[in-house]
């Protein structure tokens, strides 16, 4: 009976993936939901999400 060792097997599945080179998705399902307005919060906080946003 032939025994799979999961963290070899693991290993190679993040190479696989890491050689893909997949984009981050821009449209779709999976891509970033767009930006809320942001209320109540303090002027420090709400820029730095406007900030985060932005990049």
């Amino acid at each position: 009976m032939p025994a799979i060792d999961g963290v070899s097997c693991a290993v190679r599945l993040a190479e696989a993936l890491v050689g893909l080179a997949p984009r981050a998705p821009s449209r779709g399902s999976f891509a970033r939901p767009p930006s809320k307005p942001a209320r109540g919060l303090s002027p420090a906080l709400g820029s730095l999400i406007d900030r985060i946003q932005q990049s």
